[in-house]
């Protein structure tokens, strides 16, 4: 599970976004370069299809086309949900910013631009999401070493 933004271009329908092609090179550059100062070595490719980056250490993903973009977080990448969500958010700025691309929390049923003016709401929202996970691991991994142990007895 994820934390997810969705960005649309607000020219087109939706039912016309359909068989997408990747940015603009020179829009992905851009994109790219102002992620790189955020995130250390992040992993950038490019294809026919879409322009894509990769932070292992943070569980964020970035995908971008020539009119939608998402960017996802993993809920277990972070101790700290503040900053979690402050990286986020600053690369959902950088996505508006070049791309004219508008940007959605549907976690929160706002834009980008609304939810980034409470970001205090979207950061509890998200760790209380990230602490459910956290106690469904738990309560996982506990039935398991009971089961284990059943099954080890004579």
């Amino acid at each position: 599970m994820s934390y997810d933004l969705t960005f649309s271009d607000p020219r087109l329908d939706s039912d016309a976004v359909s068989g997408d092609t990747a940015p603009a090179a020179e829009v992905w550059r851009r994109v790219v370069e102002c992620v790189g100062p955020h995130l250390a070595n992040v992993e950038p490719s490019l294809n026919d299809a879409y322009g894509e980056l990769s932070h292992e250490e943070t569980g964020i993903h970035l995908q971008l086309t020539a009119t939608t973009a998402s960017i996802s977080m993993a809920y277990w990448h972070f101790e700290e949900p503040a900053n979690a969500i402050r990286v986020l958010y600053l690369l959902a700025g950088i996505v508006e910013q070049e791309t004219g691309l508008v940007g959605t929390d549907p976690q929160m049923g706002m834009s980008v631009q609304q939810a980034g003016q409470h970001l205090d709401l979207v950061v509890s929202a998200y760790a209380n999401v990230a602490a459910m996970f956290a106690r469904r691991a738990r309560t996982e991994a506990r039935i398991a070493a009971r089961r284990a142990s059943r099954s080890d007895a004579p």
